[in-house]
């Protein structure tokens, strides 16, 4: 299931960044793809198995992706456009987001807004993730981190430390 949704969710990406810039096409294929977040879809591959979609939480403004931390299969970390990366543990969204960007982010249906989360290989040696959003502006931002030393829930965010900004 969770190959399925992360597909799902790299698809959508896509969708996103080739319709960009007001095509009607990419408002389609949002509804589309909100409609199925929220049903349970199942489809019968050639090996004759069963596979479902399913929706793993909610309350999401416009989410972006869904990963989780090398050896860490208690935890799904998912970024969403307005800035807020949330846990969703043993099938809990976490009430507090583990890394919250909302009051630098703006989030706009042109794309600004917060894309992706990936975490360093040693993540559980070393704490380190990447976050990669977008400014109204159309700059592009990576940034690093570092989990908190006192909660592996929380983000530390001021070890944000500017990677990359690349200037449109």
């Amino acid at each position: 299931m969770l190959l399925l949704t992360t597909c799902l969710y790299t698809v959508k990406i896509q969708s996103w960044f080739t319709y960009a810039k007001g095509n009607f096409m990419s408002v389609r294929l949002w509804l589309l793809f909100g409609f199925l977040l929220v049903m349970t879809v199942t489809v019968r591959g050639a090996d004759d198995i069963s596979y479902a979609l399913q929706a793993v939480a909610e309350g999401f403004t416009f989410p972006t992706t869904i990963t989780q931390p090398p050896q860490d299969s208690m935890r799904l970390f998912i970024a969403d456009l307005s800035g807020k990366v949330s846990i969703v543990k043993a099938g809990v969204l976490q009430p507090t987001p583990f890394l919250d960007l909302s009051k630098q982010i703006t989030a706009s249906a042109s794309g600004a807004g917060l894309h992706n989360i990936v975490f360093h290989p040693n993540y559980e040696q070393n704490g380190i993730f990447y976050v990669v959003y977008t400014q109204p502006d159309r700059d592009e931002i990576l940034v690093r981190y570092h989990v908190s030393q006192a909660n592996p829930d929380l983000a530390d965010p001021d070890s944000a430390f500017l990677i990359m900004k690349i200037h449109t």
